[in-house]
């Protein structure tokens, strides 16, 4: 065989050879993650872990300031008002295709039902709140994404402007003397629906099927030894995830407030500031 041509073949198998090696070390931005052609378990592992480290850098995450509320989220996320136009805004992990998305919206309307936690959705999972009148999905097609979306459900705050309940309801009570305010989603009942503990409950009506609306609410009820079942602050007794009694020793009055997670510990907050005593 030609000489010439031998060499030719050896050049050509070398150039093949270091471009694969090239491109095995090279660290390309897959954006149809996380589902790509031909991308293997090391591949994804390895770049879910760089998008880790830079979500968790103390750089990684961003605010979003609106209105009535603010909420963190990842700096790699990319955000849009306004779309379509239930939505006040949505957040989007730029690393997923286009069928299944790892997302964050915060809706102006709270959807019919909260789902009980996370649920399955197609191949993603996804969790419903309604949060202070304001509707909130999470989706995930990714588990590592799971906490980063708890996360932002966690970091929602609103402004003083909602939270002295400016779109809220006032329920006046003239047997107990007081006045309080509560988000329009929420309902009251004067025996609270059969429950002897309380005299009134203020509840959340948007609350996961098969959930008792004792777990979301604002109870009050007589108790002239009130003084002796009060709560430092927030706790776990062991039946709620968070419990909190207050006592006003002189008006021989309780008030309970019952909620499972720390968005609603902040609404319910907000409603024991709002009480006004009217004698």
């Amino acid at each position: 065989m030609n000489k010439k041509i031998i060499w030719g073949i050896v050049i050509v198998v070398i150039v093949i050879i270091a471009g694969w090696l090239l491109f095995r070390s090279s660290k390309p931005t897959y954006t149809c993650w996380p589902y790509c052609p031909n991308m293997t378990d090391q591949d994804r592992v390895a770049i879910r872990n760089q998008i880790d480290a830079l979500e968790s850098s103390t750089t990684a995450l961003k605010t979003y300031v609106g209105s009535n509320f603010q909420v963190q989220y990842p700096n790699s996320w990319t955000k849009y008002e306004g779309v379509p136009e239930s939505t006040v805004v949505s957040f989007i992990d730029p690393h997923t295709n286009g069928e299944v998305t790892n997302s964050f919206a915060v809706k102006n309307t709270c959807q019919s039902t909260n789902t009980d936690g996370w649920v399955p959705m197609g191949e993603a999972y996804t969790k419903i709140l309604c949060i202070n009148g304001f509707g909130v999905q999470a989706v995930y097609s990714d588990i590592q994404v799971k906490n980063t979306e708890d996360q932002m459900i966690q970091s929602i705050k609103f402004t003083s402007s909602t939270s002295k309940a400016s779109n809220w309801k006032t329920y006046s009570d003239s047997v107990f003397g007081l006045s309080v305010n509560y988000p329009i989603n929420w309902a009251v009942s004067s025996d609270a629906k059969g429950d002897p503990r309380y005299n009134v409950s203020i509840y959340d009506q948007n609350q996961p099927v098969g959930q008792a609306h004792i777990y979301n609410s604002f109870n009050i009820a007589g108790n002239e030894n009130c003084a002796s079942v009060v709560t430092n602050g927030w706790t776990n007794d062991g039946t709620y995830k968070f419990i909190k009694k207050v006592c006003f020793v002189e008006k021989r009055l309780l008030l309970t407030l019952i909620a499972p997670d720390e968005a609603t510990k902040t609404i319910e907050d907000a409603v024991l500031e709002s009480v006004k005593f009217t004698n």
